[in-house]
């Protein structure tokens, strides 16, 4: 199963600090899990982290802005 989870790039490695980066993360993130409920035979568990996935890289933009918006 660790191999299927590596193909569809769901989980991340590392957190990057590049709100650009950050949002394409999530983007790519969320096309991934549409694309898992999409197919003939739905993969939920898989669409899932792909939310997961795309929930962290919204949470790190948020922690962006917030620390950007003190200063």
């Amino acid at each position: 199963m660790a191999d299927s989870l590596a193909s569809t790039g769901a989980h991340t490695a590392a957190v990057s600090t590049d709100p650009a980066h950050l949002l394409m993360q999530a983007i790519n993130c969320m096309e991934r899990a549409k694309a898992c409920l999409l197919v003939n035979e739905p993969m939920y568990g898989f669409a899932q982290q792909g939310l997961e996935a795309a929930q962290q890289a919204v949470a790190a933009l948020a922690v962006i802005d917030t620390s950007t918006a003190v200063h």
